[in-house]
């Protein structure tokens, strides 16, 4: 059975998405992608049973808080 009746994949779209992302932020492609994986995967984790559990270390809290990336 396919998801992709009368249309293109959904994977199409979140492609072009992020691509259309990076050209907006003058961003490399791939930096986009790793966000938008990373921000797909806490917010799954915010939504588990186990989520007291959850430990973030590093530069995962920058994700988390939307603050600048860079070190000062």
């Amino acid at each position: 059975m396919s998801l992709c009746v009368g249309g293109p994949p959904p994977t199409a779209s979140v492609h072009q998405r992020l691509f259309n992302a990076s050209k907006q932020t003058q961003r490399p492609f791939n930096e986009v992608l790793q966000h938008d994986a990373l921000g797909r995967w806490l917010f799954r984790r915010s939504q588990s049973r186990r989520r007291e559990h959850l430990v973030l270390k590093g530069d995962l809290m920058h994700i988390v808080w939307k603050t600048p990336a860079e070190r000062s």
